[in-house]
């Protein structure tokens, strides 16, 4: 942990804990980005050109307001730094660390946001989708997510800020004849 305080000068031991292939960053209600009277009020099913039917409807704020709010600090603040770092743990037991503050600007800085006829946003980094704001209509669920979510987006995302911002990389080896746990 010091050597992470020290690498991203960062104040706490906070960190935020990811895995897998996907990334969920909110479950939940997002009332910067959607007014649920106005959505619950024009919810309906669409069908996409491929035959697929979709939930949609109209978030009911601009999406130029939406777009500015996406580009602001503080919501990122408020639904992804629960920690000073950012630890994704990969399948193969790699642990690779970013500074939260890194992670926000980044996604500020280099994203653009999409709103699609359904009603989702996608964000875009470099002509490639990562996150995905959208409502889950699918059995209890009725809420939204923010996320990099579906497929492997969240490991594609983890990909994209290795390329980017500074992270610190360990990898964990099982207990061995020693019995103890390896850290390099």
């Amino acid at each position: 942990m010091e050597l992470l305080k020290k690498t991203f000068s960062v104040k706490s031991n906070k960190v935020s804990l990811k895995s897998r292939n996907t990334i969920q960053i909110h479950l939940g209600l997002l009332p910067e980005l959607t007014d649920m009277n106005i959505w619950n009020k024009n919810l309906h099913k669409i069908k996409m050109p491929n035959g697929r039917i979709c939930t949609a409807s109209i978030q009911g704020i601009s999406f130029k307001k939406q777009e500015e709010i996406l580009k602001s600090h503080s919501f990122w603040d408020k639904y992804l730094a629960k920690g000073d770092i950012l630890c994704y743990r990969d399948k193969n037991n790699k642990w690779i660390f970013f500074n939260m503050e890194d992670v926000i600007n980044f996604i500020i800085n280099n994203f653009t946001w999409r709103l699609l006829k359904t009603g989702r946003i996608k964000g875009d980094c470099n002509g490639k989708q990562y996150i995905t704001y959208e409502y889950r209509s699918e059995s209890h669920k009725l809420c939204f997510v923010l996320g990099a979510h579906g497929g492997k987006k969240g490991k594609e995302f983890i990909d994209l800020l290795i390329r980017n911002i500074p992270y610190v990389e360990e990898i964990r080896i099982p207990k061995g004849i020693n019995n103890q746990t390896t850290f390099i």
